[in-house]
């Protein structure tokens, strides 16, 4: 009897490496051996799962996707196989993904082993965007212009420029990956001031909409915020890198333009002096524009203080509100016929703390009132009597030689005696209504006015 001893198929371990996203197909059956007894080739591999037990057989699930701890591979009864690897999947150590699958020979025999996936990092790597880019406050206006993603919601000190828009590109931020690498934003366009585009080729766009109101006191034109938005850098196996770009915000700062008026002495003027001054995006502080005023043209620091109050000048009092209404009430008779000048200070404080002081200068003309002596008037000694007749104001103390005439008294007006002053005249005496001398040939009066 001759004894016919069966021969067996052998199956070898086979491996592969992919980097994370990729893709990487080959065929298990190339190392494999089946010996005397090979089957049909295209029906070899008779099951295939996931893991590296071999302990037993694998059967079925061919053609189908297995799902790995790293990725999916599909295994067909040929042998072919295809693995993909998913994208971000591994640290930058890398990672294994097994696989079992058993081939069969064509009298039954069987034989299992492994299939092991070496999955490596994409060392994708994304660093924060290090481009100085700034926007700023003065630049802020109502209008969206060709340049702009948004209108803005406020307007700045120099709203003709375009300085709440700028831009910037990543391309440099990225390294490591696969192929083309593309960028998107992640999460909102609309940050807490402003609005950000960033497109595909990691060219990005930033318009400043509003300004932040943050007490940082009377800092000066400086960073006064900033704004951070995340982005996201594609390869092109699907792995993905996240980083940040930054928007500094560079602060607005108010302007106190110098005021003036004019007064004729005596009189009062009032405006308004925010008039001409520039607040800038971030507005009027809490409780008004002006913070502070005070007598002189001393500006080299902050007027604070005494908002509302009457401030005396050398020719008048100015009262100054927070809203910048003033009222300046000049003192009659205060100035000669050049005129003089009062000189205040005051200082604007806008939202978040900046301050700016100017002067406010108010020129006091002369009313150019003038009264001159009044020689129509006389009266007769020979007219005095005891008697004080409807047109007298006293009767006499003597007797004149005509009593019966009525020429002790007299009338006369002083218009006409007074030039210059400002709106009507009016008329007072100065001193005693008695006279001190009874022999006067005339009567002159001064005459005043009040404006």
């Amino acid at each position: 009897m001759i004894r016919i001893v069966d021969d067996v198929p052998r199956a070898e371990s086979d491996s592969a490496t992919v980097v994370e996203g990729g893709t990487v197909r080959g065929n298990v059956l190339t190392n494999d051996s089946f010996g005397a007894d090979t089957p049909d080739l295209s029906q070899a591999v008779v099951g295939v799962r996931a893991g590296a037990d071999t302990s037993t057989s694998a059967i079925g699930s061919l053609g189908v996707a297995i799902a790995g701890t790293y990725g999916t591979l599909i295994l067909n009864a040929n042998g072919q196989a295809e693995y993909k690897a998913h994208a971000d999947a591994v640290t930058p150590d890398g990672a294994k993904d097994v696989f079992t699958y058993t081939i069969r020979d064509a009298d039954g025999d069987e034989s299992t082993t492994t299939l092991t996936i070496n999955v490596t990092d994409s060392k994708l790597v994304a660093c924060p965007d290090n481009d100085d880019i700034k926007v700023y406050e003065r630049g802020l206006d109502l209008t969206q212009d060709s340049w702009d993603l948004a209108p803005g919601t406020v307007v700045g000190s120099a709203p003709q420029r375009a300085s709440e828009t700028s831009v910037g590109n990543l391309q440099g931020t990225v390294s490591g990956g696969v192929g083309a690498i593309t960028y998107s934003l992640v999460g909102s366009a609309t940050g807490a001031y402003g609005q950000i585009q960033i497109n595909a080729d990691g060219s990005y766009k930033y318009t400043l909409t509003s300004a932040p109101h943050i007490g940082n006191g009377n800092d000066g034109a400086n960073i006064v915020s900033s704004e951070t938005f995340t982005f996201k850098a594609t390869d092109s196996l699907g792995n993905t890198a996240t980083s940040t770009i930054v928007i500094k915000i560079v602060d607005d700062m108010p302007t106190a333009e110098s005021d003036s008026a004019t007064v004729i002495e005596g009189g009062t003027v009032t405006g308004n002096v925010l008039g001409n001054d520039v607040l800038g995006a971030d507005g009027p502080a809490l409780n008004g524009a002006v913070v502070g005023v005070r007598a002189g043209a001393d500006t080299s620091t902050s007027a604070i203080g005494a908002v509302g109050l009457g401030i005396a000048g050398t020719y008048g009092t100015l009262t100054l509100n927070a809203n910048g209404e003033a009222v300046y009430k000049a003192n009659a008779n205060a100035v000669n016929p050049a005129g003089a000048k009062d000189v205040f200070t005051y200082t604007i404080r806008d939202a978040d703390g900046d301050e700016s002081t100017t002067t406010l200068t108010i020129n006091v003309t002369d009313s150019k009132l003038q009264a001159c002596a009044d020689y129509d008037v006389k009266v007769y000694e020979n007219a005095l009597d005891l008697t004080q007749d409807p047109q007298d104001l006293a009767p006499g103390t003597v007797l004149g030689s005509n009593p019966a005439s009525p020429g002790e008294t007299a009338t006369g007006s002083l218009v006409g005696a007074v030039q210059g002053g400002s709106g009507a005249l009016t008329y007072t005496l100065v001193g005693s209504a008695t006279g001190a001398m009874a022999r006067s040939s005339s009567m002159p009066t001064a005459a005043t006015s009040t404006p």
